[in-house]
């Protein structure tokens, strides 16, 4: 009975693993395949797999990090432009048990959901932290660092993101 739990044991760890090795080719697939500069969707269609809620009509750059393991806490509505090495984490470390002379890396991860909604734009180098909701039609700046949710219909940028603009309707 014991050799038998151990096999078990063994087999679903070998399961997992090979599931995220799986995973993250998937997901370099996705950040730096050649192929997708000639199927532009092919990269949306990629996070879908690992597993991320994506809509219609989403434009993925180059080297966009995803958060592979945490991929279905992110939701990305229809008509969303994320451009190239934007950083989008889905979870963060519990330090409320951390004290001097432990191991941060021990400490244990908690999922937060971050939400792209329709039409919002995410500029090169943006970070978008953990449990962060990115208004519709909101732009996020360049290199900006969003820890904070972003209003719809407004432009932030910065470190930590502010709001530079709030837009307004067109009139004719």
């Amino acid at each position: 009975m014991k050799n038998k739990n151990m096999f078990f044991k063994i087999f679903n760890l070998l399961i997992s693993k090979i599931k995220y090795f799986g995973l993250w080719i998937l997901s370099n697939l996705a950040k730096y395949s050649v192929i997708v500069w000639f199927f532009p969707r092919l990269r949306s269609s990629i996070w879908k797999i690992i597993g991320v809620n994506i809509g219609r009509k989403v434009d993925i750059g180059w080297d966009v990090f995803l958060d592979v393991h945490y991929a279905k806490y992110l939701t990305i509505e229809d008509d969303v432009w994320i451009t190239n090495k934007a950083v989008i984490f889905c979870h963060r470390r519990n330090i409320d048990n951390y004290y001097i002379n432990t191991r941060y890396k021990n400490e244990p991860t908690e999922p937060k959901p971050v939400l792209i909604k329709k039409g919002a734009a995410i500029g090169t180098g943006a970070i978008i932290m953990p449990g962060v909701v990115i208004g519709e039609g909101a732009i996020v700046g360049a290199g900006a660092l969003v820890t904070k949710n972003v209003p719809n219909w407004t432009v932030v940028g910065g470190v930590p993101a502010k709001v530079i603009k709030l837009l307004e309707h067109k009139f004719k």
